[in-house]
């Protein structure tokens, strides 16, 4: 694919830099975004224009490790590095400036210097990361179907498009792009059995995301044949699955979409982001609350 192309109002791009996508507008709609308008306008504004919100987490940093051992195992290798699990303590703020650090001090800091210069420009992951990441990825690549979907396509896609009904700008990014036949997306889970990353796609709304994505290149003119979880456990053995999500599932999504999609542009006409409710509202308990209750009473 060439770097970038544009068909009708949709732009395909396969060298966006991560922290140019991940940019927040209140006005461009993306999964993540919509999945905090379905919460409410408030959380998804805050989310949005919140400096924290782009902080670096060990679980981001873990994650873009994974998927760079699975999509491009040669640049992983050029891109981390590992800790030594002898490595000194690294030096606190304090110690680096003070005016007569100790001798152990001296020496820690020193290590460091070292250790830094000869890995400039990688990133830092302990050795338990760095053997995860590998783990996991080598699971997929041993996975009969899974290590078939890995071979061609593009990695990390950006779709750029303009919904026809709300008029909102939206974008999407693919982990793997293969044009005519699939988009694929990896996702760490603690349970990649059928039942468990069912629970997964319904708590983080997976089904909407896989709507959004499939916006996007249907509006690029590509009538793809699938798209594809590739579930993977973050603990040993590291067990991996793909899947596709059935028809009601992509329903569903479609339509926690398109609610979503009407909040934000009401939200970017009006300026209002609200919260959950203007209104005073009675509260009705889940059923589980009432369990064993009714046969106490009786």
């Amino acid at each position: 694919m060439e770097a970038a192309q544009s068909l009708a109002s949709c732009t395909i791009t396969t060298d966006v830099p991560a922290e140019v996508y991940h940019q927040r507008r209140l006005d461009v709609a993306s999964a993540s975004g919509l999945k905090l308008m379905l919460r409410s306008p408030a959380h998804f504004k805050h989310w949005c224009e919140d400096p924290e919100a782009d902080r670096e987490s060990p679980a981001l940093t873990f994650g873009r490790a994974f998927h760079m051992a699975t999509l491009e195992p040669d640049v992983f290798e050029r891109t981390y590095t590992v800790v030594p699990a002898n490595a000194p303590r690294y030096p606190t703020a304090a110690q680096w400036n003070a005016k007569k650090p100790s001798a152990d001090s001296i020496a820690a800091m020193d290590w460091w210097r070292a250790w830094e210069a000869e890995n400039a420009g990688r990133v830092k992951l302990s050795s338990d990361d760095y053997d995860r990441a590998r783990y996991m990825a080598e699971s997929v690549r041993a996975h009969p179907v899974a290590a078939g979907l890995l071979v061609g396509g593009d990695r990390e896609v950006t779709f750029n498009w303009t919904d026809e009904e709300t008029g909102l700008d939206c974008k999407a990014r693919a982990d793997l792009y293969l044009g005519g036949e699939y988009l694929m997306d990896l996702k760490t889970c603690r349970d990649a059995s059928h039942e468990g990353f069912a629970r997964a796609v319904t708590s983080y709304m997976y089904a909407l995301q896989q709507a959004h994505y499939l916006s996007g290149i249907r509006t690029c003119g590509d009538r793809i044949r699938y798209f594809l979880f590739l579930a993977v456990e973050s603990e040993a053995p590291y067990v991996c699955q793909p899947y596709a999500l059935d028809v009601q599932a992509e329903q569903l999504g479609e339509a926690q979409r398109r609610k979503a999609m009407r909040r934000q542009a009401e939200c970017v006409r009006t300026g209002k982001w609200p919260g959950y409710s203007e209104n005073l509202e009675e509260l009705t308990l889940p059923a589980w609350a009432h369990y064993g209750i009714e046969d106490e009473a009786a």
